[in-house]
């Protein structure tokens, strides 16, 4: 009995945190640029009026500024190297699906994990970051959504 109660609280502790499933919010999304500040780093600059974002405050002319990256930092620390490789691999193929989608519209959607997906930089209002991107698949389609590094790892402060 001492083993399965063992089993089960290093299962419940160490791994079951790591395999649950968030929920992705998806909202529609107009977006204005979206510029490589290079090392894989760009900028999403969009608008929207969508009820799923009104958590999020835009700046003063209604728009958004979202500082996507890939932030290993803001990865949990008990991924092997390898499961870092392939986090950023996933990362990259998210810019690349983002990229395609914008040169097809500047309508887009675009969603947040556990309907957070970023954080607020300090002291810029209408400003975020985002650590991490990927892309889920639904009904034919892919639909690329942003990981707050709360989700992973523990709040990064947009370190």
């Amino acid at each position: 009995m001492k083993r399965i109660v063992l089993f089960l609280t290093v299962f419940v502790v160490l791994i079951l945190p790591y395999n649950i499933q968030a929920s992705v919010a998806f909202c529609n999304i107009e977006v204005e640029t979206f510029k490589d500040k290079g090392n894989d780093e760009y900028l999403l600059v969009f608008q929207s009026k969508d009820k799923v974002i009104s958590s999020k405050t835009p700046n003063k002319d209604g728009k958004f500024k979202l500082h996507i990256r890939f932030n290993a930092r803001c990865i949990t620390k008990l991924l092997q190297s390898s499961d870092l490789e392939k986090e950023k691999a996933d990362y990259l193929k998210a810019i690349e699906e983002l990229k395609g989608q914008i040169a097809q519209s500047k309508f887009i959607v675009f969603g947040m994990m556990s309907g957070i997906g970023f954080h607020p930089i300090p002291s810029s209002p209408g400003e975020y970051q985002c650590d991490n991107l990927s892309v889920l698949r639904m009904k034919g389609d892919n639909l690329v959504y942003s990981i707050h590094s709360d989700i992973k790892s523990g709040y990064c402060n947009g370190k």
